[in-house]
C-alpha cells in the first residue's frame, strides 16, 4: 500500500529508515545523506474527497540534491511520461524561485513499481540518465531516474542492500516481513520492519489504510464505468443498463447519489430509487 510506504518512510522521527534506503540506491557521495530534509511531511488531507493527500516522499540532501521517491501500484500506459513531466517539473521549479539555471540542482527519481514497466527483459532494476550510446559520454548530470520492478525481483540474493530493500517491498506477510529483518538485522530494514508491525497494530492507520482501499475501489469503478460506456456506445438500451449496473455497484460502495450522478450522467431521481 502506497499509504503504508508514506507513513514509514514519509515521516521525520524514521529518516534513519529513509537514509538506508536512499544509500542502498543511489550513489551519492555520503555527506549528502548527513541533513536529509523532508520537504513534503504532510501525509493526508482533511477528508477522503480530497483523494487522500500526497502518498509520495520528497527529499532535499545536504547540498540541494531533490529526490522524489514513490509506488506506483496500477499499471499505466502513460507512466513513463507521467514521470519525465515530475523531472521536468523539479528542475523548472528550482529555476523559477532563482531565476538563474546556474542554480539547478540534481533531480533523482526513484520509482518503486508493482508491475513490470519494461516486458523485454528480467533487469529488476534499472538506472536512467542522459547517455550517448554512440560515444559513451554522458551530459552533465542533472537528472536521474532509478526504477525497482518488484514482478522481476529475484529469489537468489544478489549480495546487494537494494535487493534487500526490494526484497521488503515485496512481501505479502509479517512472517515474510520477519525472515528478511532476521536476515539482514544490521541493516535499516530491521527498523523499517519494526515500524510496519506497529503500524498494523495502530487503530488509526487501520482506519487510513481502509479508507484508501475504499478511495482505490472507487477509482477502479468510474474506470470500468468509463471503459464499459465506451464499449456500449452507439447502443442506447445497452449503455443505459450499463449505468444502472455502475450505480449500483457505487451504491453498494457506499458513494453518495450526487457523486454517482457525476460518474454515470444518470440523474439523482433514478438513483435514490435504486
Amino acid at each position: 500500500m502506497d499509504i503504508v510506504f508514506k507513513l514509514i518512510f514519509g515521516v521525520a522521527k524514521n529518516v534513519a529508515i529513509l537514509i538506508g534506503f536512499l544509500k542502498a540506491v543511489l550513489d551519492l557521495p555520503a555527506e549528502e545523506f548527513e541533513a536529509i530534509e523532508i520537504i513534503d511531511p504532510h501525509l493526508l488531507r482533511a477528508h477522503i474527497d480530497d483523494k487522500l493527500g500526497i502518498l509520495d516522499v520528497k527529499v532535499k540532501t545536504k547540498n540541494g540534491i531533490k529526490i522524489n521517491v514513490e509506488i506506483q501500484v496500477q499499471p499505466r500506459s502513460d507512466f513513463p511520461k507521467r514521470v519525465s513531466f515530475y523531472q521536468a517539473k523539479m528542475i523548472g521549479e528550482q529555476v523559477s524561485k532563482s531565476g538563474r539555471y546556474s542554480d539547478i540542482q540534481k533531480v533523482v527519481s526513484i520509482i518503486i513499481t508493482d508491475f513490470k514497466l519494461f516486458q523485454d527483459d528480467g533487469h529488476y532494476y534499472s538506472r536512467f540518465t542522459m547517455y550517448d550510446p554512440a560515444n559513451g559520454r554522458e551530459f552533465p548530470k542533472t537528472q536521474e531516474i532509478h526504477v525497482l520492478e518488484l514482478p522481476k525481483l529475484p529469489e537468489t540474493e544478489d549480495g546487494t542492500e537494494r535487493w534487500a530493500w526490494s526484497k521488503f517491498f515485496k512481501a505479502k506477510d509479517m512472517e515474510e516481513l520477519k525472515m528478511i529483518a532476521e536476515k539482514f538485522p544490521a541493516t535499516e530494514i530491521k527498523q523499517a520492519v519494526a515500524r510496519y508491525a506497529e503500524l498494523t497494530q495502530d487503530e488509526k492507520t487501520r482506519m487510513l489504510i481502509e479508507a484508501r482501499q475504499i478511495y482505490e475501489v472507487d477509482r477502479r469503478q468510474e474506470r470500468d464505468f468509463a471503459e464499459a460506456r465506451g464499449e456500449a456506445r452507439g447502443e442506447v438500451k445497452g449503455q443505459e443498463k450499463e449505468r444502472l449496473g455502475i450505480a449500483k455497484k457505487l451504491l453498494l460502495a457506499g458513494d453518495s447519489p450526487e457523486k454517482i450522478s457525476q460518474v454515470t450522467g444518470l440523474d439523482i431521481e433514478t438513483i435514490r430509487k435504486l
